[in-house]
This record gives structure tokens, C-alpha cells and sequence, in this order.
């Protein structure tokens, strides 16, 4: 009796330790979500309200995926797309690259580099809510600077018989946009390609089949300037 008495003892003891672990384990996972929703905190109140733009350099740059995203099809009606507005844009000091097994990209800070990407304004909160669950844990919204493209002219045919433009105008101005913050290990030392995630991945991630995408010029066209600038 008096060994049973012991091991119950124990037992009690151990359970108790486990209880309490497991209570940590809870409040850590509680504090996690509590910081990673911290940089939305301010977005309480109607779902139609204004967010601050939002400048995307990877998946979200082709239209048909943000349009998932935030209106849940890639093709939504004109009447909830057209109060977009979609502007070629340049973050400095930061550099894009592929995570390992992955078909997006993360974002980390990098001297003297540069990001070519999407400066997207005429976002609401509640489009900034489903933007930052499709983000997840990986990453973080932050306040940045980019060079957006506001006005440029038509010019004349290129060689490849494709347009091209002068007089381009930049602008510096606030945006909003997700940092990678789990490990830099799983980043692979390459630029991540928009062109090859267009052709080869894009399908799967709008919900698009293929003969609708290769209808869907404006997927590039309306995205306008997705070049690499030196």
C-alpha cells in the first residue's frame, strides 16, 4: 500500500508537470497569434474601410491570385475589382528569393538590392484580414518605402514588336508588405521568377484552367511593368 501510495504520488506530480507545460505551451501559442495579428490591431471597424496599399513581390503580383484571395475568384465582377488600382513598383534594400520545396517566394532584408513588384491601393480591411491569413506564420506585415511608377508615356514599338515607354515618372511612397520571418535556411540563394511562376505554377494556385489562362492576357498585361530594373 505505502508503494502505491508513492507511485500515485509520483504520478500526481508528473501530471501536474505535464499540465503545466502543456498550460505554457498554450499561452505561448496564444502570445504568437496576439504579435503576428499586432500589425492589423488598427484594422478593427467596418470591413469596407480603407487599408493602407500594399506592395507584393511574389504570388499576389498576378492578378488573378489576389483576386482569389481577397474576393475568393480569380475572376470576380467588375464591380468589386475596379476600385483597384495596380502600379508597378521598386522596394529597395530588400532582395526576393525562393524558399526550398516552395513555388513563392520570401522576402528579407538585403543592402543594395531591390524588389520589382505590385503597389496595389483601393484595398479594404476586411481584404487586408483575408491577406494576412493567406500569408500565415512565415510572415510578418511591415511599413515600407517603394518607388511606384505613376505616369509614363506610350512610345514606339520595340524590336520583339511589343510596346514600350518614356517618360516614366516614380514616386516615393508608403506601403504596407510581408516579410519573411521563419528560418533564412529554407531560402535558397536564387532569385524567385514571376514569368516562371506565370507559365508553370499560376493555374494551380487561381483556380484557372489552362485554356482560360491562356485567354487571360491582362494576367501579365494589366500588371503592366513586371521587368527587372537595374
Amino acid at each position: 500500500m505505502e508503494n502505491d501510495s508513492i507511485s500515485s504520488s509520483t504520478d500526481t506530480v508528473v501530471d501536474d508537470q505535464s499540465d503545466s507545460q502543456w498550460r505554457a505551451k498554450y499561452l505561448e501559442i496564444v502570445r504568437n497569434q496576439l504579435a503576428r495579428h499586432s500589425a492589423v490591431d488598427n484594422l478593427a471597424g467596418e470591413e469596407h474601410e480603407p487599408a493602407p496599399p500594399c506592395f507584393f513581390y511574389g504570388t499576389l503580383m498576378a492578378l488573378p491570385v489576389l483576386y482569389n484571395v481577397i474576393y475568393r475568384s480569380p475572376e470576380p465582377p467588375e464591380h468589386m475589382s475596379s476600385h483597384l488600382t495596380v502600379r508597378p513598383a521598386i522596394l529597395k534594400n530588400y532582395r526576393r528569393r525562393l524558399i526550398l520545396h516552395c513555388e513563392y517566394p520570401g522576402l528579407t532584408a538585403h543592402p543594395g538590392s531591390q524588389v520589382a513588384g505590385s503597389f496595389v491601393s483601393g484595398l479594404t480591411k476586411a481584404n487586408l484580414w483575408d491577406l494576412h491569413n493567406f500569408e500565415g506564420r512565415e510572415y510578418e506585415l511591415v511599413p515600407v518605402k517603394v518607388d511606384v511608377l505613376t505616369e509614363r508615356t506610350l512610345g514606339p514599338l520595340g524590336p520583339d514588336g511589343k510596346p514600350t515607354y518614356e517618360n516614366e515618372i516614380w514616386k516615393e511612397m508608403d506601403a504596407m508588405t510581408y516579410i519573411y520571418i521563419a528560418s533564412e535556411d529554407r531560402l535558397v540563394d536564387r532569385e524567385w521568377c514571376f514569368q516562371s511562376y506565370m507559365e508553370n505554377q499560376m493555374g494551380n494556385w487561381s483556380g484557372l484552367t489552362a485554356s482560360s489562362l491562356s485567354n487571360q492576357t491582362w494576367a501579365t498585361g494589366k500588371m503592366l511593368l513586371f521587368r527587372r530594373l537595374k
